[in-house]
């Protein structure tokens, strides 16, 4: 196993423990040893997922208002006003 291929969680020790016993024929590790760190592995994959669904839904809208905006559709709000180098609405 390289250096460039661990991962803290999904490809640590335990995994080389578990490959090496594999390969001498004598059977993996006993599930309890490595139930947390496969438990905290499927977590971590699940909340990959999420965090890439909303980044994927944030940006699909970005695109959409962009080009609402871009062709007078809708209107922007005073922080898409700020960065799409408006001025700031005057206050009471």
């Amino acid at each position: 196993w390289q250096a460039k291929d661990y991962h803290w969680l999904h490809r640590n020790c335990l995994g080389f423990a578990n490959e090496l016993c594999l390969r001498l024929g004598v059977g993996g590790l006993p599930p309890w040893i490595d139930r947390f760190a496969r438990g905290a592995g499927a977590v971590h994959l699940g909340v990959h997922v999420v965090l890439q669904s909303v980044h994927n839904a944030a940006e699909g809208a970005r695109g959409l208002m962009t080009q609402a905006l871009a062709h007078g559709q809708a209107t922007p709000c005073v922080t898409c006003k700020l960065r799409l180098g408006g001025e700031l609405p005057a206050l009471l």
